[in-house]
């Protein structure tokens, strides 16, 4: 009886030992959910020559009067750069809009005297989009093809008489003095 028992037990494990090496694949699931993201985000940054800092918001400061070019610059020679970042992955089309608010002061304004330049940037290298003034930046649209494998960049810089957008000029000594107030809005549809 014990040799039938020690037996019987030694058929179970063969058995079982054969039917688990009997299986030539075997199948796990994996998975990972990705969420929804729909959000844009703004850098800002103050550039000085070649120099990047963070900024919270573009205050060119109080402007210097340029008495060999007859004009008026910022102190520190500042343009700014402004990073759009956009979270969206539904996989449908999307747009930015740039609108503005016009930099005045009383019943002044300096829109014509401010570059706004686009640009597509990447990790490795920047696409010109468009140049235009302040005043003409209102309601420019960017769409994600547009962007595609980048990132809307937008810089800002007061008129320096050279390489100016078209329409831009410098502000000379007719400007009224004042501090001169905008804004600018960044929508994503």
């Amino acid at each position: 009886m014990k040799k039938l028992f020690i037996l019987g037990v030694f058929l179970v494990v063969a058995f079982c030992a054969v039917n688990a090496f009997a299986s030539t694949s075997q199948t796990v699931n994996v998975s990972a959910t990705v969420p929804t993201t729909n959000g844009l985000s703004v850098d800002i940054h103050k550039v000085i020559g070649s120099a990047w800092t963070t900024a919270t918001a573009i205050n060119f400061g109080t402007l210097t009067w340029d008495s060999t070019d007859n004009i008026f610059r910022p102190l520190d020679g500042a343009s700014f750069v402004l990073d759009v970042n956009i979270t969206e992955n539904s996989g449908t089309s999307w747009t930015v809009t740039h609108n503005r608010s016009s930099l005045v002061s009383g019943s002044n304004n300096i829109d014509n005297n401010v570059n706004v330049s686009f640009v597509k940037a990447t990790t490795s290298s920047e696409s010109d989009l468009e140049k235009v003034s302040f005043y003409n930046s209102d309601g420019k649209i960017f769409t994600k093809e547009t962007l595609s494998d980048g990132w809307l960049r937008i810089y800002y810089g007061i008129a320096s008489g050279s390489d100016d957008a078209s329409g831009v000029t410098p502000l000379g000594a007719s400007t009224v003095a004042g501090t001169y107030t905008g804004s600018v809005t960044l929508t994503l549809s």
